[in-house]
């Protein structure tokens, strides 16, 4: 399993980057657009309405929240 430091990225310092500046995390190989889910542009018609797609993190989406209490 590649970890982000194996990628060229230092784990730790792009996390406290994060930290300080109160940003979340974008993967730039998966953004969170149309792109990533259809990289060729060759949809059929049944998933044309690919740009209602609702991006969420797993802490939202999952209501991570909860499970922390």
């Amino acid at each position: 399993m590649e970890t982000p430091s194996d990628n060229g990225r230092d784990y730790q310092a792009l996390r406290k980057k994060l930290l300080a500046s109160r940003s979340l995390f974008v993967d730039p190989e998966f953004p969170p657009d149309v792109k990533s889910l259809n990289p060729t542009g060759k949809l059929s018609r049944q998933l044309s309405q690919i740009g209602r797609v609702e991006w969420k993190r797993a802490t939202v989406s999952l209501n991570l929240d909860n499970l922390r209490k």
